[in-house]
């Protein structure tokens, strides 16, 4: 993988072009480094878009309730009256 020009580089780049084209490669310079930020910009955008498209596909809300007595008030589920071990057996033995 190639390494990415340091600020060094990119002057020397242009130092080194002869006297006459030495504008157009200082021109050439910054349209390197425009075209490179426009795509890393682009590339940024469409991760976004995509994870909040996956975020608005996968995180559905809660589906709502009946309401018990039709005034808005969520209903209250009816209390779980089952023994539970503990309760059956105080003393936590076993048969």
């Amino acid at each position: 993988m190639d390494r990415a020009p340091d600020v060094g580089a990119k002057l020397h780049l242009i130092q080194a072009a002869p006297p006459a084209h030495r504008d157009a490669a200082r021109h050439l310079v910054h349209q390197a480094f425009a075209a490179g930020l426009d795509r890393v910009f682009l590339l940024s955008a469409t991760a976004a878009t995509l994870g909040g498209l996956i975020v608005l596909i996968l995180v559905r809300p809660q589906p709502r309730t009946a309401t018990a007595h039709g005034d808005g008030a969520p209903a209250v589920p009816a209390p779980d009256r089952s023994p539970s071990p503990a309760a059956a057996d105080p003393g936590g033995h076993t048969a």
